[in-house]
């Protein structure tokens, strides 16, 4: 109810990147009760990482839970879909994954680590990476773009309008964002 409601997935859309539910497991009692994005590489399961479902005091209560043992940093969430992309966009969680499609990877946090960057270039050699981190993420995604940018990457920096990100929006308005923002910079996806 609450992905299919108030986050606007279609069942087609949970099963195509097989999210799950977890009820209750004794080896990992943190998750129960919230929302699994399985992370595959090479078509093996890697990791996950469970949401909370609904809002809470972030303070208090973490947002996301990882698979314990889980290195982030060493892995970008939908690599295997978006791996042979024209262009890749570059987003912070799984639910902003899903609202760009499979033309997008998620960095599974605020920050792109070096071999995320790493992977990133070597993988979408001479095209495009669409930059569209959330805004609480603002300096990070400025410092990353520069970063990009100093080694000859084609990289657009994607602003979303009122401090919005990807889940406030439908994919339709997204994606035509991303486009005006693009043919912006004088990038054609």
């Amino acid at each position: 109810q609450y992905m299919c409601g108030e986050r606007r997935y279609t069942i087609q859309m949970l099963q195509h990147y097989e999210v799950g539910f977890c009820i209750y497991t004794p080896k990992y009692p943190q998750a129960a009760g919230r929302i699994l994005f399985p992370i595959r590489r090479a078509g093996q399961l890697v990791g996950w990482q469970a949401r909370y479902c609904g809002k809470a005091d972030w303070r208090v209560t973490p947002k996301y839970y990882g698979m314990p043992g889980l290195r982030k940093r060493l892995m970008l969430y939908n690599y295997d879909r978006a791996q042979n992309a024209p262009f890749v966009c570059v987003v912070e969680g799984p639910t902003d994954c899903h609202v760009v499609g499979d033309t997008c990877v998620a960095i599974l946090g605020k920050s792109l680590s070096r071999y995320q960057a790493d992977l990133l270039v070597s993988t979408w050699i001479a095209k495009p990476i669409i930059m569209l981190l959330d805004p609480d993420a603002r300096e990070e995604s400025l410092a990353t773009v520069q970063d990009l940018r100093n080694i000859g990457v084609i990289v657009v920096d994607v602003v979303l309008p009122d401090d919005r990100d990807c889940g406030d929006y439908d994919k339709r308005t997204l994606w035509n964002i991303i486009y005006l923002q693009a043919e912006r910079a004088g990038v054609i996806l």
